[in-house]
């Protein structure tokens, strides 16, 4: 549960949410409908979890992709289930 809170606060309470928004926001003005793949490893891996969801949410399930290696189990049972709906292109290794 602590790399659960840990990589949420450092996902959504620094500079990193706003920048990841403003640069994905950036590049499908400038290169029009982009997938977007998201890559991270180990607590990195947990952060991209929480990016890809709140990426998903912003521009739908079908325009995100998420690999992880290495990642540490976040959230309980129901965060789980939500995640895999909202992304189901999730790929963990």
């Amino acid at each position: 549960m602590l790399s659960f809170v840990i990589s949420f606060n450092a996902y959504n309470n620094t500079i990193m949410r706003s920048g990841i928004l403003d640069g994905v926001s950036r590049a499908k003005e400038a290169y029009g409908d982009l997938k977007i793949k998201v890559i991270g490893h180990s607590m990195g891996g947990a952060m991209v979890a929480f990016c890809i969801l709140d990426l998903a949410l912003i521009y739908g399930s079908k325009n995100v992709q998420v690999t992880t290696f290495g990642m540490p189990r976040i959230g309980n049972a129901a965060f789980a289930s939500y995640y895999s709906q909202v992304v189901p292109n999730t790929f963990l290794e």
